[in-house]
C-alpha cells in the first residue's frame, strides 16, 4: 500500500479562497435581499385603498416630465402615488437597474388592488403597462410629451430616442385613455399614425408666479421689456 502525503494549504491560500467564497456568499445574500425588498415594497400596493400609480418615477432631474407628475399629485383629488416609490428608485437607481427585476414587476399579484396606471415618456413603463393591462383589471392611462424629430439631433435621432418613439407609437397607441397636452400634437398623431388623444391642456399654477418678485430680475438684468419662454430649446 502506498501512502500519500497530503499537503496542507497554505496561510495565504486559505485567505485568499476564504475571502473569495465570502464574496460569492455576500453576492448572493444581497441578491435574494434585494428581491425580497422589491417584493415587500410591490406588495403595499395591496395594502388599504384601491391605488391609482403614476409614472415612471424615473426622473433624475426636475425637468417637464417631473414637473407635469409633480401638478398631478398635487391637483388631483384622486390621490395618486409614485410608481416605482421613492424608496425603490433611491436604492436601484432607474431604469437599467430595475430592470432587472422585471420578473417580479411583471407578476400581476402585486396590482389586484390598483384601479389604474397612470404612464409618462418611460420604456419601461410603457411596456409593463401594456403587458399588465391584459393581466390585470386596471384601466391604463398614458399622456404623450413631445415626440422626437430628427431635428432633435441635427438631423438624426439617436438610438434611445428612436426607441421612445417607437414605443409610443407600437405600445402606448394601446392605452384606453391617451392623453396630449396640446392641439398640434393631437393632430400629428392623428394625421402620421392614425392615433385618437384626448386634448388636455397643460397649466400653470399661479399663485407661486404671483408670489415671485419680478423686480429681482428686472434689476439683475437691468431690462424691463422682455419675452419670457418657459421651456428647452432643442
Amino acid at each position: 500500500m502506498r501512502w500519500y502525503r497530503r499537503k496542507i494549504p497554505s496561510f495565504k491560500a486559505f485567505k485568499y479562497y476564504f475571502f473569495l467564497y465570502l464574496e460569492i456568499w455576500i453576492g448572493f445574500a444581497q441578491k435574494i435581499s434585494s428581491k425580497i425588498f422589491v417584493v415587500l415594497s410591490l406588495l403595499k400596493l395591496r395594502v388599504g385603498k384601491s391605488k391609482i400609480l403614476l409614472g415612471p418615477n424615473f426622473t433624475k432631474h426636475k425637468g417637464g416630465v417631473w414637473s407635469h407628475m409633480q401638478g398631478i399629485l398635487k391637483q388631483s383629488i384622486a390621490k395618486p402615488i409614485l410608481f416605482p416609490s421613492n424608496n425603490l428608485v433611491g436604492r436601484y437607481g432607474y431604469n437599467n437597474q430595475l430592470k432587472k427585476f422585471d420578473a417580479i414587476f411583471k407578476n400581476e399579484i402585486f396590482y389586484k388592488n390598483v384601479n389604474v396606471f397612470h404612464t409618462h415618456v418611460y420604456v419601461w413603463g410603457i411596456e409593463l403597462a401594456a403587458y399588465l393591462r391584459n393581466k390585470t383589471n386596471f384601466k391604463w392611462v398614458h399622456t404623450y410629451h413631445l415626440h422626437y424629430y430628427p431635428e432633435h439631433n441635427n438631423g438624426e435621432l439617436l438610438a434611445w430616442q428612436q426607441e421612445i418613439n417607437r414605443t409610443l407609437i407600437e405600445t402606448a397607441s394601446k392605452a384606453d385613455v391617451r392623453l396630449v397636452v396640446s392641439k398640434w400634437q393631437q393632430a400629428y398623431y392623428l394625421r402620421e399614425h392614425n392615433i385618437k388623444t384626448t386634448y388636455l391642456p397643460n397649466g400653470v399654477d399661479v399663485v407661486p408666479c404671483d408670489n415671485a418678485n419680478g423686480e429681482r430680475f428686472i434689476q439683475k438684468l437691468g431690462i424691463s421689456d422682455f419675452i419670457l419662454n418657459v421651456g428647452r430649446h432643442d
